[in-house]
C-alpha cells in the first residue's frame, strides 16, 4: 500500500465515524489488539508446557567387543562345492526369467474376452 491508499483510508474513516469517535475507535483496537496477542502468546505457552521435551536417546548401537572372536568357526565347505552351488543357483535364476515371459503370454491368450465392435 502507498501513502495515497492510507490517506484516502484515513479520509473515508474520518468521514464515516466523525472526529468525536475516532479515539474512541482507536481505543477499541488497540485492546483488541493486546488481548489477540495475549491470547496468542497464553496459547503458545500452553503448547510448550504440554509437551515436555523428552531426553533423546541415541539408538545407535555402538561397536563393542566381539562376541564371536573367541568361538571356533565352524568347518568351511570345500571350494571344489561352492562353485557348483552357484552355478546351479545361475541356471534356476536363468531359468525362472525364462518362464516368466512364457508365462504371461498364456495368461493373455487365455483371455477371450473381446471389445463389443
Amino acid at each position: 500500500m502507498s501513502i495515497s491508499h492510507i490517506l484516502l483510508i484515513a479520509v473515508v474513516v474520518l468521514v464515516l465515524f466523525g472526529p468525536s469517535k475516532l479515539p474512541e475507535l482507536g481505543r477499541a483496537i488497540g485492546k483488541t489488539m493486546r488481548e489477540f496477542k495475549k491470547g496468542a502468546q497464553d496459547l503458545m505457552e500452553d503448547v510448550h508446557a504440554s509437551a515436555p521435551q523428552e531426553e533423546r536417546k541415541d539408538v545407535t548401537p555402538r561397536p563393542g567387543p566381539d562376541p564371536v572372536s573367541g568361538m571356533m568357526l565352524p568347518p568351511v565347505s570345500a571350494p571344489s562345492e561352492r562353485p557348483a552351488q552357484q552355478g546351479q543357483q545361475a541356471q534356476a535364476q536363468t531359468q525362472h526369467e525364462q518362464e516368466a515371459p512364457q508365462q504371461i503370454r498364456q495368461e493373455k491368450s487365455a483371455d477371450t474376452r473381446r471389445l463389443p465392435e
